[in-house]
């Protein structure tokens, strides 16, 4: 799967989309953005290694987070940035936790034959 094939993530209460935009973080210097006025992650995908547009997506996510869940208080970037390479690594080295929390502990029942 790629970045593009990803729909809008949900958020709390809203539809995010990730926008691939190479241009514009090239311009900027960034591997990706949240733009909170426009509601929407934009990155960048292009000549990189996956894992980095993985993380950086889900560092992303973390800033989207933030504004949706914590009203946008002023966490500094080296903190966020922290927190996504960590739970990056977690989620990376532990698919068994990240297939759990995704609903994976909803087991179907068991139907009983007598």
């Amino acid at each position: 799967m790629t970045l593009d094939e990803i729909g809008p993530l949900r958020i709390g209460g809203y539809q995010i989309p990730i926008e691939i935009d190479n241009q514009h973080c090239h311009m900027t210097g960034v591997l990706g953005r949240y733009a909170g006025d426009d509601t929407k992650i934009i990155q960048r995908d292009d000549n990189l290694p996956k894992q980095v547009i993985a993380q950086t997506c889900l560092h992303e996510v973390m800033h989207a987070i933030n504004e949706v869940y914590i009203e946008g208080i002023d966490i500094d970037e080296h903190i966020i940035a922290m927190l996504s390479q960590g739970l990056f690594q977690v989620m990376q080295d532990n698919p068994d936790l990240v297939f759990y929390i995704a609903g994976g502990y909803d087991e179907p029942e068991v139907e009983c034959v007598t």
